[in-house]
């Protein structure tokens, strides 16, 4: 049996969240291989019903060199997402026969198969970019998530005296100043939905998110339900599962949100676009580029993102409701 291990980064959950295509696509090009996941916590915690991985290891950047190698116990080939330098060391003192990565930090001596990385390419395409380097074909590029039955049972119940129709929403965001839509959008864009559509709008987030769904909140007319930093991981996950749309800034939940189904509206800063949008019938992704010549410094990303106006995001959900 081929033992396959895949490395992803450490910190951000959204970069572990789309390697769902590429662990799928290992499974269909080596059906009889044993697959190990190693990723941070939260992604692993999402991950855990994934049917596709064999082995999952949560790690953090702080572990030793030593521990890590391990942990992947010298795998036959080892797919390494993680652009790192660190990553690249860990492929190849694990002991790994074949190590797959991107041609980045100066790393390519370390790998059997150096792949290059393309700064505007799609991140799921990227990734699945180095399963073509060592087994080309054809394969799927969608995300999916799995929520437990009983999972799903608890979160239809807690939302059972709330409505009948639901719109998530995130409206806070890791690097707030070049990623958070304006609050009073969102919320101008909420109340406009509710009343079309009979829907209730749900907030979520981290808690330290809280603060840009508690300004969303206080601006509706039609009270949200408030669950930013009220839920642990895997019950957001469930929650978000039985809403009807999705609608949030360029983060984690947005993946999330798409691997369980949802239709997405995703609302990105022009540098990050090309990168993490979806495309497609049930997906909706908005940007504002910036103009040619302007350098794309923090304050013209804030910018950017201002000029994504409340009808441009309620047409894209009317669309897709």
């Amino acid at each position: 049996m081929k033992k396959i291990a895949v490395v992803t980064k450490h910190k951000y959950m959204g970069d572990t969240l789309i390697v769902t295509p590429l662990l799928r696509g290992i499974k269909q090009a080596y059906p009889e291989s044993h697959v190990t996941l190693m990723a941070g916590g939260a992604a692993i915690q999402l991950l855990e019903s994934c049917p596709y991985t064999d082995l999952l290891i949560a790690y953090k950047q702080d572990d030793g060199l030593l521990a890590l190698t391990k942990k992947l116990d010298h795998p036959d080939l080892c797919f390494l997402v993680d652009r790192s330098f660190h990553a690249g060391i860990l492929g190849l003192v694990c002991g790994a026969k074949q190590r797959v990565g991107f041609n980045a930090e100066g790393r390519g001596f370390m790998l059997t198969h150096c792949v290059p990385y393309l700064w505007d390419k799609s991140e799921i395409v990227a990734y699945l970019d180095l399963l073509q380097a060592i087994a080309p074909g054809t394969y799927d590029h969608s995300p999916i998530l799995w929520v437990k039955d009983d999972e799903k049972a608890a979160a239809k119940a807690r939302l059972a005296s709330e409505g009948e129709r639901f719109i998530g929403m995130q409206p806070g965001a890791n690097d707030p100043y070049v990623r958070e839509w304006k609050a009073e959008h969102y919320a101008l864009v909420g109340d406009r939905l509710s009343e079309k559509y009979g829907a209730r709008v749900v907030l979520f987030g981290t808690d330290t998110e809280r603060k840009a769904a508690e300004a969303v909140e206080a601006a509706m007319r039609h009270k949200p339900l408030m669950l930013a930093g009220k839920t642990k991981l895997r019950e957001a996950m469930a929650l978000i599962s039985c809403c009807d749309l999705w609608i949030g800034n360029d983060g984690g939940l947005l993946h999330l949100a798409a691997g369980v189904g949802l239709s997405t509206v995703g609302i990105f800063g022009p540098t990050k676009f090309a990168r993490w949008h979806y495309d497609g019938p049930r997906h909706r992704s908005l940007v504002s580029p910036l103009a040619e010549g302007v350098k794309p410094t923090d304050d013209a990303i804030r910018a950017a993102l201002d000029t994504i106006t409340p009808d441009q995001v309620e047409q894209a959900a009317r669309e897709l409701l």
